[in-house]
């Protein structure tokens, strides 16, 4: 992977951080909000819908989740690279 890549996930990665916790309260209160429409809804398709975009939530934070894990992989790989080069000058 190439140092503009590495830089790239990692800003991204930076970028997640900042958003993180204001992603993962705001998901939980939407979780909440949509489980309590799902348990008095009616309709099965409407509640099939509902529980479809309740299940969304998570996978919203997961793929935050691993733009932050990238970020902080990359920032790891190029501290590593770094130093390899430093030394070996």
């Amino acid at each position: 992977m190439s140092e503009d890549k590495r830089q790239d996930q990692i800003n991204k990665g930076r970028q997640a951080k900042t958003i993180a916790e204001p992603l993962q309260l705001a998901g939980e209160r939407l979780k909440s909000d949509l489980y309590d429409t799902w348990q008095i809804c009616k309709d099965r398709d409407e509640r099939d819908r509902i529980w479809q975009a309740f299940n969304m939530v998570d996978k919203v934070v997961a793929a935050l989740n691993a733009m932050i894990a990238d970020g902080d992989m990359a920032e790891h790989q190029l501290k590593i690279i770094t130093q390899r080069t430093f030394s070996a000058a």
